[in-house]
């Protein structure tokens, strides 16, 4: 099961198609970064986890 639940996710963010460009970009900047994940942990899984506790915050233009 996915962490958060995507409906939470996609309420933040308005709707499924910016939820997933913003999280596309987030994985990109990390990956860039090599960012270092704890065990177990996708990066897709932590970027949701970021937009989710607050610490991304999706800003409309």
């Amino acid at each position: 099961m996915i962490q958060p639940p995507i409906d939470k996710l996609i309420s933040k963010a308005g709707c499924r198609y910016v939820l997933a460009n913003v999280v596309a970009k987030r994985v990109r900047v990390l990956i860039g970064k090599n960012l270092r994940l704890e065990k177990q942990q996708n990066i897709v899984e932590h970027v949701s986890l970021e937009i989710f506790n607050d610490k991304l915050k999706i800003v409309k233009e």
